[in-house]
């Protein structure tokens, strides 16, 4: 993947111009189930699993790793587990003037103020309001926060984490990655019978923060 020349500047630098009224997205929608959080100091594990071959003497190394999956209507993607922060409940956001739909705006999470987006808007995959009627009583939106200090951001997702070990024998190599969901996906995984984009979390904050200086 080409490097994307853009500024050298954080994405709350790049988004903090203004402030105007709060935004709570949670309180337009009623839930009837308690959030889960997600313990922050998980640390990331290599697991090896020896798997007997055909012949009984001998072992092959499968090597496993781990990844934080999270949904977006119908699509799975997963991230490393140190690019992952925290879940939570939807905070108090602050929209900013004259920003894209897909960029919410600014929200104090744990102290630290950072940018909120809305993936599905930045994909282009939104539900239609049948739909999104019908998914609001069965999964309640979540907050979850990626990457660490200036480079924390929100992103809003559907319910709560999962927890998943890949290898690379699981990479489909015969199934297109959609364009719309840009250059920072790695690869695609088969795991439980459904198709997992790996997300490239550094090359995705690159991507979406030179969209906003360019808005």
């Amino acid at each position: 993947m080409q490097s994307k020349q853009i500024p050298s500047i954080s994405p709350v630098d790049a988004l903090t111009k203004g402030v105007v009224s709060p935004v709570n997205l949670a309180s337009e929608i009623k839930f009837t189930s308690s959030p889960q959080h997600l313990n922050n100091n998980k640390e990331i594990v290599s697991e090896t699993l020896l798997t007997p071959v055909d012949d009984g003497i001998s072992q092959q190394t499968v090597h496993l790793s781990n990844r934080q999956g999270f949904h977006l209507n119908d699509y799975n993607f997963m991230l490393k587990f140190e690019d992952g922060n925290q879940i939570s409940e939807i905070p108090e956001i602050y929209p900013l003037p004259n920003s894209p739909s897909w960029f919410l705006g600014m929200a104090n999470v744990s102290g630290q103020t950072i940018p909120i987006f809305n993936l599905k808007g930045y994909f282009g995959i939104e539900n239609n309001q049948q739909e999104l009627a019908y998914r609001a009583d069965k999964i309640k939106p979540m907050l979850f926060v990626i990457q660490q200090a200036e480079n924390a951001t929100g992103i809003i997702i559907d319910g709560l984490l999962e927890r998943l070990d890949i290898s690379d024998a699981q990479i489909q190599h015969n199934i297109d990655i959609p364009k719309k969901l840009g250059d920072f996906i790695n690869n695609a995984y088969l795991v439980n019978n459904e198709i997992w984009y790996d997300v490239d979390c550094l090359d995705f904050l690159d991507e979406i923060e030179a969209h906003i200086i360019v808005s």
